[in-house]
Order: structure tokens, then sequence, then C-alpha cells
């Protein structure tokens, strides 16, 4: 690979990283928590501006989940391909943990993403299979998420 290529490579991997604000979650190494019996997928039709959002205790509530474990991955299509694409092609790029307020945001060059959340024990993970653009039809809309108990 010439020189060039690799460079570019890890120019976007460093870009991909968890922001500093503070009303965004603590960037972790942390690997996802497998839990519950089901795994739910949910694809956001609009492109994005950025990956950005709360996980809240229910769809109807405001409260902050504490905790969560929010990743991004590349290759989100293995999550709606069958047997297609193995899991094992999908690099994570980044991950966080929520704090009280459940906020998340990930600063990512424009391509498709699966943002994976999870909590371990019993709590079945949640992706949200999304695309983000710098388009000026993109959405600034931030994505509002909670996880479900396995059954």
């Amino acid at each position: 690979m010439p020189p060039g290529k690799a460079a570019l490579i890890v120019a976007s991997m460093v870009v991909a990283a968890c922001t500093a604000n503070a009303k965004d979650c603590a960037p972790t190494p942390q690997q996802t928590l497998w839990g519950g019996n089901e795994r739910i997928v949910i694809v956001q039709r609009r492109a994005l501006k950025r990956l950005q959002g709360r996980v809240v205790t229910t769809l109807d509530s405001n409260e902050g989940w504490n905790g969560v474990l929010v990743e991004v991955f590349d290759h989100p299509e293995v999550n709606v391909q069958p047997y297609g694409l193995r899991r094992e092609t999908q690099k994570r790029i980044t991950g966080c943990k929520t704090d009280a307020t459940g906020q998340f945001s990930f600063e990512v060059p424009p391509g498709h993403y699966e943002l994976r959340l999870s909590y371990g024990s019993g709590i079945n993970v949640s992706s949200i299979l999304a695309r983000v653009s710098r388009s000026p039809f993109a959405s600034r809309k931030q994505l509002r998420a909670t996880l479900h108990a396995g059954m």
C-alpha cells in the first residue's frame, strides 16, 4: 500500500473520536455488553450531520440513562444482510459511556455507521444504522434511543 493511503486511513481514525464536550459521554475501550436475548436494529433513513443523541429510560421519558455503552462501528450492512457479510468484517471506531444525562456525540467523517447501544445483564443490545453527510440537506436532529429488557 502506498504511504499516502496509510496516512489517510490513520487520519480518519483520529477524527472519529468522542468529543470532549462536557455534556457528551466519556471515551472508553470497553466492548459490547451482550445481554438479553434479542437484537434490535433501527434504520435511520435520513442522513445526519453528526452522530449525536440521548439514551433515555423510556421513549416517553426525558430521564437520561446513565452508563450505557455507545459504540460506533463501520460496515453497518452486516446487521441487515442475513448471512451475506460476517460481523468479523466490522471494525470498532470508538465508544463511550453515557453520563446521568444520557448524552452521546461522535465526530466522524461522512459515511455509513452502526451505533451499538448496550448495558449488559438482561438488557437487549440495540443498533442504529445511520449515515453521516455534510450535505446541506442532512439533519441536525439528535437521535433519541432507549434499551429494552430481554424476555
